[in-house]
C-alpha cells in the first residue's frame, strides 16, 4: 500500500492512494461430489479440496481532496474516487469491479448554527462467476455444465443535518439520512442437467431495499463534568426480493416453487419510533461513567410479524491512565 499527499495551497489538500492485495491459497482445484446410488458398489470419496481459485489479486485505487473554501474554515469540502479489480473473484457474492464516490461538506458560518451534507455511491459487478453442473445418468462425477452467473450491486446514501446552539452548554440538532440498496443477479436452484430432474437458471431476481430516518435530539452539558442527551426518531425501512422464474420446466415437468410465493414472504414495510437518552458524568480526572436507556416501537405495515417493542439499559464504567 502506497499513500501519497500533495497540498498545493494552505486551503487545498490532494490525497492518493495504491493498495494491492495477492491471496494465495493451498489445497485448491475442482470439486468432487459425494453421490452414492445402489448401482455402485462404493461411494466416491470426497477429495479434500478447497473449491476457490488459487490466486486472487485485488488491486485499489483512491484519489481524494479536502478543501477550505472560506475564511475561518467556515466552509469544508472533501471526498474521494475509489476504483477496485479483482482479476478472479472466489465467491458469487464476491465483486469484480466495484466504484466508489463520496462527497462531504459542512457549513459553519458562526458558532451558533451549522449544516452538514454526505453522499456516498457504490456499485459494484461480477459478470464473469461460473457454477459447474453434473449429471448422474452415465457418470455420476462427471461435470458436464457450466452455469455462468451474473451479479451486480447499487448503493446510494445521503445525509443531511442542522445544529444550532441558542446559550452555551446547549445544542439542538436536526438530521435525515437515506439509504438505497439495489441488487439485480442471476438465480440457481439445484444444478443437476438430467432431463429430469428440475433446475431453475433465471437472470432475474431482484432484491431492493431503503431506509429513511429523522432524528431530533438536544444536547444540554448541565455542569462541566455532566452532559446529557437525549434523542427521538423515526425511521421507514423497505425490502422486497422479487424473483422471477418459470412454473413449468423446460421438459413440462412442474416446479415446486412458485416466484409469487417468495416474493411475497420476503417483502418487509418496517415503521420504527425511538426514543434515546444518555447522561455522562465525569466525577473525577479518571473515572467517567455513564448511563443510556432507549425505547423503540415497530409496526409492520403487511402483517404483524415484525410487531413489538424493545427497552435496553446500559450501565458503563471506564477509566483512563
Amino acid at each position: 500500500e502506497a499513500v501519497a499527499n500533495y497540498r498545493p495551497t494552505p486551503r487545498l489538500t490532494l490525497k492518493a492512494e495504491f493498495r494491492r492485495e495477492d491471496i494465495d491459497r493451498s489445497n485448491t482445484g475442482k470439486e468432487d461430489f459425494y453421490y452414492h446410488t445402489p448401482n455402485l458398489p462404493d461411494p466416491l470419496d470426497i477429495t479434500e479440496s478447497w473449491g476457490l481459485p488459487d490466486e486472487e489479486i485485488i488491486t485499489r485505487v483512491k484519489l481524494g481532496f479536502t478543501s477550505r473554501l472560506l475564511e475561518k474554515s467556515a466552509l469544508k469540502l472533501s471526498g474521494w474516487v475509489a476504483v477496485q479489480r479483482n482479476d478472479d473473484p472466489a465467491y458469487g457474492t464476491s465483486f469484480k469491479d466495484s466504484q466508489e464516490l463520496f462527497l462531504a461538506s459542512s457549513y459553519t458560518p458562526s458558532p451558533i448554527w451549522g449544516l452538514l451534507a454526505n453522499l456516498a455511491l457504490l456499485r459494484q459487478e461480477n459478470n464473469g462467476f461460473e457454477i459447474d453442473g453434473f449429471r448422474n445418468d452415465t457418470d455420476p462425477y462427471q461435470f458436464t455444465t457450466t452455469f455462468d452467473l451474473e451479479r451486480e450491486k447499487e448503493q446510494q446514501s445521503l445525509s443531511l443535518g442542522t445544529w444550532v446552539t441558542p446559550r452555551e452548554g446547549l445544542t439542538f440538532d436536526l438530521n435525515y439520512g437515506y439509504f438505497r440498496t439495489a441488487i439485480d443477479q442471476d438465480q440457481l436452484f439445484g444444478k443437476n442437467t438430467n432431463p429430469e430432474d428440475y433446475t431453475i437458471l433465471s437472470d432475474s431476481a431482484d432484491y431492493r431495499q431503503t431506509v429513511q430516518t429523522v432524528t431530533l435530539g438536544a444536547t444540554w452539558r448541565a455542569l462541566d463534568n455532566l452532559s446529557c442527551r437525549l434523542e427521538g426518531y423515526h425511521t421507514r425501512s423497505k425490502a422486497s426480493y422479487d424473483p422471477d422464474f418459470p412454473v413449468q420446466g423446460p421438459f413440462g415437468n412442474l416446479a415446486v416453487a412458485d416466484p409469487s410465493d417468495l416474493r411475497d414472504i420476503s417483502k418487509v414495510d418496517i415503521r420504527q419510533n425511538g426514543l434515546r437518552g444518555r447522561i455522562n458524568w465525569q466525577f473525577d480526572e479518571n473515572w467517567q461513567c455513564a448511563l443510556e436507556a432507549t425505547f423503540d416501537d415497530y409496526d409492520e405495515r403487511s402483517s404483524d410479524v415484525f410487531d413489538g417493542s424493545v427497552q435496553t439499559t446500559m450501565v458503563s464504567l471506564s477509566r483512563a491512565w
